[in-house]
């Protein structure tokens, strides 16, 4: 009886083996990504029930009403409790004096606070195109939302007299969504201006000169070591262009506010208080403005007698800026980027207001307005981030072109004697007849 061979198929054992080895190395990668991103395959989503997609439709249509938008970008911002529950709407009242400002008050539900909604800001002012500031009052959120447009250019035309009667030192910071935006020196104090090379650092510091020569309380001292840019204001207002000079000059400022402070102790009252109390007797306000302070930093190329004076000079600039506050003596320091080497931190500090033009770098905008908004300004000149209190505003500032900025200033030349008789800072203009203290005050 014949043995029946059963029959073998063939097996191709190499190919076998290379499929085994491909899979186990498509396993192998698979365990490998599930360990490092926790790789999870998609699932499809889940279709929306008939409820959920009206809702939808509803919250995302566009609506010219601007409480219906602001309603789409919580929506989308994710502002609602557990139960699905938004901010409710009470009242949208609109600006009679400015067609594009809106004012909406809410009342939020539980479970969302004050805080999710501040920190949402910048979306809401990206959807609306507009400038928006939210805060609290008596226990209501309101959202003012201006819908204005940034021009690119904006001519000087500021009059300093018609803002007297509700600001004390009135200055044109520039054109925002709001419209003009006028500022008072004395509500904040000193000002910091920084910014890369052109872009808008001096045409600012001129239009501001011009509009602090235009108010008859205010006495104005320039240091211009650079002796380029506002040396057109030299017979108009107390001016410096040697590090002398302005050594001299910020010492009398400090005397000045030795005297004053005495002075209105007997009141127990400051400068502004004093100025709307007794009108018939004011006291002047003074405003220093430096341009480039970055020239009277010490250098290691410096002799130790050059050190010394540009130490003492930043040394009373910081007492300056600590303690003038209340005694009407305000500081503008402009300069290009405020590093600890150029600029002490006890006058950075002191430097309540930031105006930052664009910047070349993110660490520059970091340094002057702590975030990184002043990088991304858009190519224009004049284009600004102002801030203060919290608060970043931008800006277009008014561009006064040089030769009317001369031209505006021999209108001042005439009117040296504007404060009175009781005090004439123009007799500190006469450098050469002035006995320098420098070298008696120099530390030995």
């Amino acid at each position: 009886m014949k043995n029946k061979k059963d029959k073998v198929e063939k097996v191709d054992i190499k190919e076998n083996w290379n499929k085994y080895k491909s899979d186990l190395k498509e396993s192998f990668k698979k365990y490998i990504w599930d360990i490092k991103s926790g790789y999870k395959p998609l699932k499809p989503p889940k279709p929306e029930d008939l409820k959920t997609s009206v809702q939808k439709f509803i919250r995302t249509r566009k609506s010219r009403n601007v409480e219906a938008e602001i309603e789409n970008i919580m929506f989308e911002c994710g502002l609602y409790n557990s139960s699905g529950e938004y901010a409710y709407h009470i009242n949208t009242t609109r600006d009679k004096d400015n067609d594009n400002h809106y004012t909406t008050v809410w009342r939020l539900p539980r479970g969302l606070s004050y805080k999710d909604y501040i920190d949402k800001k910048i979306y809401f002012a990206n959807a609306l195109t507009a400038y928006v500031n939210i805060e609290t009052r008596k226990g209501n959120l309101i959202i003012d939302v201006f819908k204005g447009i940034i021009p690119e250019r904006v001519k000087y035309k500021f009059n300093t007299i018609e803002y007297l009667d509700k600001f004390a030192l009135p200055i044109p910071l520039g054109v925002t969504q709001m419209g003009l935006q006028v500022i008072d020196i004395t509500k904040i104090i000193h000002f910091l201006i920084c910014g890369s090379t052109g872009g808008g650092k001096t045409v600012l510091a001129k239009s501001w000169c011009d509009a602090l020569l235009q108010n008859p309380n205010v006495i104005l001292f320039v240091i211009d070591l650079a002796l380029i840019d506002f040396v057109h204001v030299k017979n108009c207002a107390v001016f410096a262009s040697e590090l002398d000079e302005a050594l001299d000059m910020i010492i009398y400022l400090k005397n000045e506010m030795t005297k004053r402070k005495y002075y209105l102790a007997n009141y127990g009252i400051d400068i502004v208080t004093y100025n709307e109390k007794y009108p018939n007797n004011k006291l002047p306000y003074m405003v220093l403005f430096i341009d480039e302070f970055a020239f009277t930093a010490p250098g290691k190329f410096h002799t130790k007698h050059e050190k010394r004076i540009r130490n003492l000079l930043q040394g009373t600039v910081a007492e300056l800026s600590q303690q003038s506050r209340k005694v009407g003596i305000h500081l503008i320091i402009c300069m290009q980027r405020p590093d600890k080497d150029l600029i002490s931190p006890i006058i950075k500090n002191n430097l309540i207001g930031r105006i930052c033009f664009k910047t070349g770098d993110r660490g520059h905008s970091q340094t002057v307005l702590n975030c990184n908004d002043a990088f991304y300004l858009p190519d224009i000149d004049g284009r600004l981030l102002a801030l203060w209190k919290n608060r970043l505003i931008e800006a277009q500032s008014l561009f006064l072109h040089p030769d009317i900025a001369r031209e505006r200033v021999k209108m001042f030349e005439n009117n040296k004697n504007k404060i009175g008789d009781q005090f004439d800072p123009f007799s500190f203009l006469q450098f050469q007849e002035h006995e320098h203290t420098t070298k008696r005050l120099l530390p030995r």
